[in-house]
């Protein structure tokens, strides 16, 4: 039998100004098309990789 690892959660949740919660928030918050959204995570993605 495999053991499974369990996982825990920060209950905070991802740093308000990182990355992550940018995600997030873009997923969760904004009424977007899926190609709007689409291209705004890449754009943020793209800030991301470039340090900005």
């Amino acid at each position: 039998m495999t053991s499974v690892e369990e996982t825990t959660e920060d209950p905070s949740g991802p740093e308000p100004g990182g990355y992550a919660a940018a995600r997030l928030r873009l997923l969760e918050e904004e009424p977007l098309s899926r190609a709007a959204r689409r291209g705004a995570h890449t754009a943020q993605s793209d800030q991301w990789l470039n340090g900005q």
